[in-house]
């Protein structure tokens, strides 16, 4: 992909491996205005992978709620998702799952990056 005035653009004859041996991180920028940065640490490459399709194969961990605040705001939410007791917990439950909040699920995961991210 080349990202270039705000657009990305297929990269026909191009692999991520010509990057990835001079990057061994990769930092995603989500959510501009939380402004979650991610980092992504690049532990192999495979060169015989031939399809145009994403794969993912390792991942663990929720992701957080749209919308929650930043870092902050989401050391908050799990806080108060941590304590049933909590003032905040039903009404905070129930906002989480209105924004798509779940366990991380591999094989969910997995099925989603490879077919919703079609070129």
């Amino acid at each position: 992909m080349e990202y270039r005035d705000g657009n990305a653009r297929l990269m026909e004859g191009i692999t991520l491996s010509e990057y990835l041996p001079r990057y061994k991180y990769l930092l995603y920028h989500y959510d501009f205005g939380d402004d979650w940065h991610h980092y992504i640490k690049v532990t192999g490459v495979y060169d015989a992978f031939t399809e145009r399709l994403p794969l993912l194969i390792a991942g663990e961990g929720n992701a957080p709620p749209e919308d929650v605040g930043g870092e902050s705001g989401y050391e908050e939410f799990l806080g108060i998702m941590e304590d049933p007791s909590h003032e905040e917990y039903e009404y905070m439950h129930d906002w989480a799952e209105s924004q798509g909040y779940r366990e991380f699920d591999f094989e969910q995961t997995s099925h989603f990056v490879k077919y919703s991210l079609r070129w």
